[in-house]
């Protein structure tokens, strides 16, 4: 009780003295508010939204005087948003007798962004009555930026820099202008913080900042820090001359905002080589997660054996993505070490992506992982998931060595383990499994071992072993097995490739349900016996489209002539256009061009029906489809990427391609850049059965250009039975110059005795041009030439 009345008389008594600060002699009742202490506080700070200015100023004064540190905050509001500056006079005098504390506050609302220039002198007039020197460099830095005292600035150096830089992105251009002297004036103490910056989220600070670094000698820079700047201004060359001192900055760009920057980062870390390996190493072992992926990935491209130890560690790494790079950086690096942390690690990851990322990379690293993988399978303790996984990588390694355990699992596991067994050995294709994947057709009728049945199926016709066919065909003509099997049975046979198995195949086509399966397989045998069959089936009424596709493609495997009238007769319809075109190709059928050739220039004809026509025409490879060849290259509705193809298709061609070019040279002589085209390609086949018919082509050919195309061409075939027409054509003065110093290039080319002396002669003609151009090839060649004369 006695307290409560207390605290209700001093509170009477504070506001009673507070409501008296508005008279004239008011030091007397400050000094009475300073005696009562912080209990006055809370009602100074009331005060100070008093509608009396005088109050506010003299409850400051009295704050300032209590030194209570909740009073700095009210304090520098009233010093920068009352309106009244004997007020803000008054606050300012409070800040003042509070001292270091409320110089800090006030630093720190200097080092705002936000704060407005008016606000901004009004604090730093209240600093300037402080003692400034218990400050510390960096906050004697801010004081003297706001006060615009850069002489100052310049004299403290380095602290002075971080707010200098700052100052170059806000305010106006007379700030600005300052601000970058002042940096420079600071020079290399500078350098550090500007360097810093260079990798900031900022674009116009960065270019500041470029800006000022350009000015300064660069020479004088550490050599750290000149890496970072050249990597900065993107010249990667500058950067590596640097070498191992370029290292550090290379890894710290790779934290950059800019994704060129940290392209160029990778990129020089890899062309250091083993200079970076040690440094990324140091990296990768630190707690830095940003860029522990990045550098995974780097020492694997960099491939040092040395990374290996520190990549296993990165296997249980918190990040997945920095756990799969370092999977695929240990694949690259192939360090056995590697393969069993690989697989007890990586293979058993929490992450599903890492665990299948793993079985990639195992199967990458080849036979190597071979003998873990099959210690995984005899140990009982591993978990199923384990053992299904090298189940797979097994088989996908093709290692036989395994196919002994993985028999026998096929043969006594259980459920899904045995069926990938089943099918890995057929991956693997070792003729050893081939009586025990007979075995387990038996049980393919259960539905229990129908899926391994199927496997081992499959994996027969990839093993291709005769001893397989009369199990195979049994499965095919017994319906008690799923349709499923009966298929892969009828795939199988196909692959195995014994073509007396044929009619069993047609007896089968009966059978709907694996009808498709069995077309193929007629297909891939190449007996003709199976054409008739099958065309059947193309002309019933009830087949659907996509049957006849399938259909189709086995006639165009088949390769009989028999066939071809129905598949061109099928170009008619959409949607067999395309497969119809590819059989048509396979069997080179020649009458099919004309048809090729309407289908290609229609202009209704997608791309994809287009670029089949041209592949056609390409494989059917006679005399008459290189013509077709020919008129689409002069075709302008073509698209210049089909034609592109062509091109290149011709030199693959051989010489079949010899007699229709050299028609067509002699027969359209105006389109000269198709003529070049065809002389080039004539000219790089380096065929010597093209000579005599380019020797009758040159008195022909009226362009210039392409006579001389055609004796250039001549000498890259290199036959000496070209040697005397050209040497005519070089000492025929009426011929142009051209074609004289192709001639020249010929015989150079064809390697003549005669082509110096002809080259000394021709130095000496009469023709500039050719005489110039002699001269240049004798000093290419190596031969001294003093003078013209």
């Amino acid at each position: 009780m006695a307290d409560e009345i207390q605290k209700i008389f001093l509170e009477r008594k504070v506001k009673g003295i507070i409501q008296k600060l508005s008279n004239p002699n008011s030091d007397k009742l400050i000094d009475q508010l300073v005696e009562v202490g912080p209990e006055a506080c809370n009602y100074l700070i009331s005060a100070l939204r008093n509608k009396d200015f005088k109050i506010r100023k003299h409850a400051a004064i009295a704050l300032g005087r209590i030194k209570d540190k909740k009073g700095i905050e009210p304090l520098i509001r009233v010093l920068t948003e009352d309106a009244n500056e004997e007020a803000q006079k008054g606050a300012e005098i409070g800040l003042v007798e509070m001292g270091y504390n409320s110089m800090k506050s006030l630093i720190k609302l200097l080092e705002e962004d936000e704060l407005d220039d008016e606000k901004k002198k009004k604090v730093a007039g209240a600093l300037d009555n402080m003692e400034l020197h218990n400050l510390t460099k960096n906050n004697q830095a801010v004081y003297h930026l706001a006060k615009g005292n850069f002489a100052e600035c310049a004299r403290m150096g380095a602290p002075a820099v971080i707010y200098l830089i700052k100052a170059l992105n806000k305010g106006d251009d007379n700030l600005k202008e300052k601000a970058e002297t002042t940096l420079l004036r600071i020079g290399i103490p500078a350098l550090p913080d500007l360097i810093n910056t260079l990798s900031g989220m900022d674009d116009t600070l960065r270019g500041h900042v470029l800006d000022i670094l350009d000015k300064m000698d660069a020479s004088t820079f550490h050599t750290s820090e000149r890496a970072s700047y050249f990597l900065a201004k993107g010249n990667l060359e500058a950067c590596l001359e640097l070498k191992n001192t370029a290292v550090n900055p290379l890894i710290k760009a790779l934290e950059d905002p800019r994704r060129d920057v940290v392209r160029n980062a990778v990129e020089g870390l890899k062309r250091l080589g083993v200079l970076s390996v040690d440094e990324l190493i140091k990296e990768l072992k630190g707690r830095k997660r940003k860029t522990k992926g990045e550098i995974a990935k780097i020492l694997g491209e960099l491939g040092d054996k040395k990374a290996v130890e520190v990549l296993i560690s990165c296997l249980s790494d918190i990040e997945p993505d920095v756990r799969i790079n370092a999977a695929q950086s240990l694949c690259k690096i192939g360090d056995e070490r590697a393969v069993p942390f690989l697989i007890n690690k990586a293979l058993l990851d929490k992450d599903k992506r890492v665990r299948i990322l793993t079985g990639d990379i195992l199967k990458k690293m080849g036979q190597t992982v071979a003998p873990p993988l099959i210690k995984i399978l005899e140990d009982q303790k591993s978990s199923e998931e384990l053992r299904e996984t090298s189940v797979k990588v097994l088989g996908e390694i093709h290692a036989e060595i395994a196919v002994d355990i993985l028999t026998k699992i096929m043969l006594e596991g259980k459920g899904k383990l045995r069926e990938l067994a089943a099918k890995a050995l057929g991956e693997i294709g070792s003729k050893k499994a081939t009586e025990a994947l007979i075995s387990v057709l038996g049980d393919a009728r259960e539905l229990s071992g129908w899926q391994r049945g199927y496997n081992a199926a499959v994996a027969l016709g990839k093993i291709r072993d005769v001893r397989a066919v009369p199990h195979l065909i049994k499965i095919l003509n017994d319906e008690g097995y799923l349709p499923q099997l009966q298929g892969a049975s009828a795939d199988a046979l196909g692959k195995i490739g014994d073509k007396s198995v044929v009619d069993e195949l047609i007896k089968a086509l009966e059978n709907k349900k694996i009808q498709r399966e069995v077309i193929t397989s007629i297909g891939a045998l190449g007996n003709p016996k199976g054409v008739e069959h099958l065309l059947k089936i193309f002309r019933a009424e009830d087949s659907s489209t996509p049957l006849r596709s399938l259909v189709i493609e086995s006639l165009g495997n088949l390769g009989d002539y028999s066939a071809s009238e129905d598949i061109m007769k099928s170009l008619k319809k959409e949607q067999l256009k395309i497969p119809g075109l590819i059989a048509l190709g396979k069997m080179r059928e020649e009458k099919a061009i004309p048809l090729i050739e309407e289908i290609l220039f229609d202009n209704t004809s997608n791309e994809e029906v287009k670029s089949t026509c041209i592949d056609t025409l390409i494989k059917i490879q006679k005399k008459e489809s290189i013509i077709s060849m020919i008129k689409v290259l002069k075709n302008k509705d073509i698209e210049a990427t089909l034609k592109r193809l062509l091109i290149e298709s011709f030199p693959k061609m051989g010489e079949v391609i010899i007699k229709p070019f050299v028609e067509e040279l002699k027969k359209d002589q105006e389109n000269e850049n198709l003529n070049k085209s065809l002389v080039n390609i004539l000219g790089n086949l380096k065929s010597t059965k093209v000579i005599p018919d380019f020797l009758k082509l040159i008195p022909e050919i009226k362009s210039d250009i392409i006579r001389g195309e055609i004796i250039i061409a001549l000498g890259n075939i290199k036959d000496s039975s070209a040697v005397k027409l050209l040497m005519e054509i070089l000492n025929d003065k009426d011929n142009t110059p051209f074609c004289r110093k192709a001639s020249l290039v010929a015989l150079i080319n064809i390697g003549d005795n005669k082509a110096i002396n002809s080259l000394i002669k021709t130095s000496e003609d009469e023709n500039e041009e050719l005489r110039n151009y002699s001269l240049k090839i004798l000093k290419q060649i190596g031969i001294p030439v003093i003078s013209e004369q």
